[in-house]
């Protein structure tokens, strides 16, 4: 009788090789892979929080004003201030903020005034206005006028002109203007 050699393979028997050792491989790697994803998973989570504070900037660059000399023209004598003063504004809050202007009565040597009334201011480019009465206070602007932009802030350009109708006394004239950012 013939003895069996067990480290030859028979004749018919299977034989791994190297390129089945492989396959073999990464079908056991395959399957450990479909057992681990099917595997209980775990998660934790929370809510992150955080407030931005409200804010609101508003300021002139400067706290005094001097119209300087008087002009003249064809029609009579006046005073212009051109970009004099820069109301300078930035807000966060979401509301129907506004800007008013007010201002008291030009007071001058010996009790004289001169209305307020008869003061005209602008914004930029615009067109000038009347300041209202001593007392009273005008509408600048609102939200209305902008949106988005008040977040990056506004650096506004205002301008004075004042005519002179003949019935001032001289001297030296002064007056409070007083700009207001109302915000609810």
């Amino acid at each position: 009788m013939m003895k069996k050699n067990h480290r030859r393979p028979q004749e018919g028997a299977y034989r791994y090789t190297g390129a089945h050792a492989r396959k073999r491989a990464w079908a056991w790697l395959a399957v450990s892979l479909v057992l681990l994803c099917s595997s209980s998973v775990f998660a934790a989570e929370f809510t992150l929080k955080f407030t931005v504070p409200p804010r609101a900037e508003f300021y002139l660059s400067t706290d005094y004003v001097d119209l300087g000399l008087p002009k003249t023209d064809g029609r009579g004598t006046y005073f212009e201030g051109k970009d004099v003063v820069f109301l300078s504004f930035r807000t966060n809050i979401p509301s129907q903020w506004k800007i008013h202007i007010s201002g008291r009565d030009f007071r001058g040597p010996a009790g004289t005034s001169i209305p307020i009334s008869r003061l005209l201011w602008k914004i930029g480019t615009g067109e000038y206005r009347s300041m209202p009465s001593e007392g009273e206070s005008g509408l600048v602007m609102d939200w209305r006028d902008f949106t988005e932009e008040i977040l990056t802030g506004q650096h506004l350009p205002i301008s004075y002109y004042l005519e002179l109708t003949g019935d001032e006394y001289e001297g030296e004239y002064t007056s409070i203007i007083t700009y207001s950012l109302f915000l609810p």
